[in-house]
């Protein structure tokens, strides 16, 4: 299976000609070919190779040789066909490529489940923020150990992607920033914002009207344009 893996790595390849040797292939070009790794990975996948205590021996032989190859600056280690194959057994286990037939393993993080809210407060105005915590309400507890003029909740969404809703939020309201010192500082009233979660809530649930939660990706512009309206409206 590494033969078959590194043949077709090198039909991708440009080789060049080393007097004494015949054809040679760049070995970081052919590792990155092989695992889908950058340069600079790749770079480092083979240093770490000349280093390991099992194939490290094995490794230092294979790149005991340089040339320059096109589009290169300075000369790089080169390998044979022959010689590629025995270096692929020389990159890290976690590095290899995946074999056919294995599963795969993904690292993707499901989306947490967050709110987005406001929070109006005398002194500072309309705040919009997010939360992943069980509830906003602890949010704003803790916003009001630090504030001379204590927020209250005005009110919140539950979603599926917080983060992705707070910043369309907060595009919506950028005409009212209370500065450019604070993104989320509104000057607006409570109303203002029980009117624009409203707006929020009945433009996404005409696209979710089966999900009772809220799952949220980029609105439309259309959206955004519609929700403006209705604040300088007031």
């Amino acid at each position: 299976m590494s033969d078959m893996l590194a043949l077709k790595a090198l039909k991708t390849l440009q080789a060049v000609h080393v007097d004494g040797v015949g054809e040679c292939f760049g070995a970081t070009r052919f590792v990155q070919a092989v695992t889908g790794q950058n340069s600079k990975h790749s770079r480092g996948m083979l240093h770490n190779a000349r280093r390991s205590v099992k194939r490290g021996e094995l490794a230092q032989q294979l790149l005991c040789r340089k040339a320059l190859l096109p589009g290169e600056y300075v000369p790089v280690y080169v390998v044979t066909s022959e010689e590629a194959v025995k270096l692929l057994a020389c990159v890290p286990h976690r590095h290899k490529p995946e074999t056919p037939g294995k599963h795969k393993r993904t690292n993707k993080k499901r989306a947490r489940t967050g709110y987005v809210y406001a929070a109006y407060s005398q002194g500072n105005g309309l705040k919009v923020g997010m939360t992943c915590q069980r509830s906003p309400m602890i949010r704003i507890r803790s916003l009001n150990t630090a504030v001379l003029n204590p927020f209250s909740l005005v009110d919140f969404v539950r979603c599926t992607n917080p983060c992705e809703m707070e910043r369309f939020v907060l595009s919506v309201l950028q005409p009212w920033r209370a500065g450019d010192h604070n993104r989320e500082l509104f000057r607006l009233s409570a109303r203002a914002g029980r009117v624009l979660f409203a707006g929020i809530r009945a433009a996404v649930h005409r696209d979710n009207d089966k999900d009772k939660q809220l799952h949220i990706g980029r609105p439309h512009t259309t959206t955004l344009t519609r929700l403006r309206l209705l604040l300088h409206r007031m």
